[in-house]
């Protein structure tokens, strides 16, 4: 088959009818799945709400390029 051939490749209809029929597993959220996002959210949006104050220094004399090197050499390891 050439590219041209696999760009405009088609399902045979009884595949896409047999797909359909398939189960699926329920879509539903426990309370315990929403706590667990709300908190997640809530640190992701804190890292990256204070790296700009820890860079700046509004904590308090600023850390600079030291804050880059800490969090590569930490990503590394």
């Amino acid at each position: 088959m050439g590219a041209l051939d696999n760009m405009f490749r088609t399902k045979p209809l009884a595949v896409i009818h047999a797909e359909e029929k398939k189960e699926e597993l329920p879509r539903e959220l426990g309370l315990w799945d929403l706590i667990a996002i709300g908190i997640g959210g809530t640190v992701g949006s804190g890292v990256f709400a204070t790296t700009g104050d820890i860079i700046s220094g509004a904590a308090g004399g600023g850390a600079g390029p030291a804050a880059f090197i800490s969090w590569t050499l930490a990503g590394l390891s």
